[in-house]
């Protein structure tokens, strides 16, 4: 074809290219994502749908879409196209097609009503306790006119392990001497019945043994200070100091670094000049510049033991501690009484490392052999020392090491990476482990303990935690002792609280009352118990306690003292055998958070029926990072709870405010108003 030809047919070009841009495919311009359902509640599902938008304006279903999620299915599950909501938390699931993806920002929030679970009353009757200081009788007075049956306090190893004076540094002929205001705690406990726990905390008894100045000064930071002996204020020789054994703090007591204990910061090194001079290594950093001068003094003090170089149950230091918690169970025993030791306090306590040389250190400077292989564990090598040593009838050991982290529980595997040996069972002596909820809602560490059955077991913990993820893992050694406790139900320990409680520097009163009360039966429910409230009377800056300093009781006292009269009342057994379809339960609900709900079931004495007490409140709670402290009541929402046949309605009444509460009643129904107060509806069988 010549080139005359094409210019004489140019609609044969034309048609040409029009044909060729009709054969090439339109390209996928974006995505888009969408759920039939946002947020959605946990149980839940919705249905995920997903458009793709083409360059020729076009748009269609999605062809194999396939979706993802930036949690790792711990908040949703997906499957296909169906997401359910598996924890409470946010999620960004994601779609991808060739060419093109996007995604979409889920929540999972709490379903429409949660109940916690079924307890007896014989448990509840015998659940509670209050933080109280040894020397003050009528604390112990107050506690058991509460309805208490337990209470807390220390008996510190610094004076029950009686040390020589210096410049000596051994024990007295008598080792161990209890002090009178323990004595007097035990009298106490005596003559209220009540049940005490006894913290054996914190480090090993101290002596101060040289007082020295830094001339020449220290900046900030400095690991190495230059030190001056002052004569005349020391009984000991600067030759005589001794790393690990010793440490260093201002004769003020004013500490000088960020890790230390209660004697001071950790002396490490030391290199005497000459009689009058030496420098001392540090094992954490001056937190602030020392002044050259020789006016301000620093006080060195002797520990009779060294803090504990490993977590090996034959540690020697770690063995002097077991020791000083045999002492304090023998004591308990020789006083006629029933109790518990609790090994330390909520570690790693920052005012006090003992319990572990390497947390005196700003950097960890392990691992260690057996342990610890990470920087702010507890010890439990403390365990290990204890755990096969017989103690008096009536008296074992709490595990503190879960205070702060479910994960730190005895059952779990990092007590044998840590101390070399696991946990032996059936225990005989360390029996229970003990939580410290405080939170900035009575719920927020909380979980649901029926719920341990739909679980694997596999880092799956959270499912049944009240906020997921957020609520923290104290559950998990809950769900560690279930499953031990489901292969053997003579494995595994039981869980209690030692210290939780509200203060009203943050919040008033009234929320203060509806904190223990909501926080008491939710953790009742859990199988949480006892509970011990911090503190009963409280002249801190938190102002946590329960009666004000004219020993008035505050509202959370009058709560929680007419609630366990409430309970005391149907302390029998229950009559009959029971289960959930044999309860009054809750028909209906509309609310503006959960409904959460407890039952506890007994007997009245001499009557042939069971007894109910449901406690149902909306668990409010903040979702912006604000404090529950001073968020106002919800409105009111609705609750018609259904009444079995042969059962009567006894008693409806406010738990924070003591109130009766009006209902109506209608067949075997009762409706009543509910907020953020729990709600007792008492009932008993006929």
């Amino acid at each position: 074809m010549t080139r005359g030809t094409i210019i004489k047919r140019p609609f044969l070009v034309l048609f040409s290219l029009l044909l060729v841009l009709a054969c090439r495919a339109a390209t996928v311009s974006y995505v888009t994502l969408t759920s039939s359902a946002n947020p959605i509640r946990k149980g839940q599902s919705a249905t995920l749908s997903c458009t793709t938008f083409y360059s020729d304006g076009a748009h269609s279903s999605c062809v194999s879409p396939v979706y993802t999620d930036d949690q790792s299915q711990t908040v949703v599950r997906i499957s296909g196209n169906t997401i359910s909501g598996y924890s409470i938390g946010s999620v960004n699931v994601k779609v991808t097609v060739p060419g093109a993806s996007t995604t979409l920002t889920m929540k999972v929030i709490p379903a429409t009503q949660e109940a916690l679970g079924v307890v007896t009353a014989t448990q509840v009757t015998k659940a509670l306790g209050f933080n109280v200081d040894p020397a003050n009788d009528w604390e112990f007075q107050m506690a058991a006119a509460a309805g208490a049956t337990h209470v807390r306090f220390q008996c510190g190893w610094a004076t029950a392990e009686l040390q020589t004076q210096p410049p000596r540094n051994t024990v007295t002929s008598q080792r161990y001497a209890l002090q009178p205001y323990c004595q007097s705690a035990y009298k106490s406990s005596r003559k209220y019945n009540l049940h005490p726990i006894v913290v054996a905390g914190y480090g090993a008894p101290y002596h101060p043994i040289l007082r020295v100045t830094a001339p020449g000064g220290a900046p900030a930071g400095a690991r190495s200070i230059p030190v001056q002996l002052v004569p005349g204020e020391s009984v000991d020789k600067l030759s005589s100091l001794a790393p690990f054994y010793d440490t260093i703090t201002r004769s003020d007591g004013m500490q000088i670094s960020i890790a230390h204990s209660y004697p001071g910061t950790l002396i490490t090194a030391v290199k005497v000049s000459d009689t009058n001079h030496a420098t001392l290594t540090l094992a954490s950093a001056l937190s602030a510049a020392l002044p050259a001068n020789t006016t301000t003094l620093y006080a060195v003090n002797e520990y009779l033991y060294p803090p504990p170089a490993t977590s090996s149950p034959s540690d020697s230091s770690v063995m002097r501690y077991a020791e000083y918690a045999e002492f304090l169970a023998r004591s308990l025993a020789h006083a006629g009484l029933k109790g518990e030791i609790e090994l330390w306090n909520e570690p790693t306590w920052p005012d006090d490392r003992w319990d572990e040389r390497a947390n005196f250190y700003d950097l960890f400077p392990g691992p260690f052999d057996p342990g610890p292989r990470n920087a702010y564990l507890p010890n439990w090598g403390f365990v290990g020392a204890l755990q096969g040593r017989a103690t008096p009838a009536g008296v074992s050991y709490i595990w503190a090491g879960t205070e702060k982290s479910g994960s730190n529980s005895v059952l779990d595997a990092q007590m044998q990476r840590n101390a070399g040996v696991a946990f032996a069972e059936p225990a005989i002596s360390v029996l229970s482990e003990s939580f410290h909820p405080y939170g900035n809602s009575p719920e927020d560490a909380l979980w649901i303990a029926p719920c341990w059955a739909t679980t694997t077991g596999n880092n799956d913990f959270f499912h049944c935690n009240l906020f997921g993820l957020a609520g923290g893992n104290f559950s998990l050694a809950a769900q560690e002792d279930y499953f031990l406790k489901r292969s053997n139900p003579r494995y595994g320990v039981s869980r209690n609280m030692t210290e939780t409680g509200f203060g009203l520097a943050n919040g008033d009163t009234a929320h203060q009352a509806r904190f223990i009360m909501r926080q008491f039966l939710g953790y009742q429910a859990a199988g949480v118990t006892p509970i011990s409230f911090y503190r009963l009377y409280d002249t801190s800056p938190d102002q946590l306690g329960f009666v004000d300093s004219s020993r008035k009781s505050l509202p959370a006292y009058t709560a929680i003292s007419g609630f366990m009269s409430d309970v005391a009342a149907i302390a029998n057994p229950p009559v009959s055998s029971y289960s959930n379809s044999t309860f009054p339960s809750i028909a209906s609900y509309s609310g503006t958070f959960p409904l959460d709900s407890v039952h506890i079931i007994g007997s009245r004495a001499g009557q042939k029926s069971t007894s109910d007490i449901l406690a149902v409140w909306q668990r409010s709670y903040t979702s912006d990072g604000s404090r529950w402290a001073t968020m106002p009541q919800p409105d009111n929402g609705s609750v018609t709870v259904s009444v079995a046949r042969g059962w009567k309605v006894i008693q409806v009444m406010n738990l924070v405010t003591r109130r009766s509460v009006s209902y109506t009643t209608s067949s075997q129904k009762i409706c009543f108003a509910v907020s953020d107060d729990p709600i007792e509806v008492i009932m008993q069988g006929q």
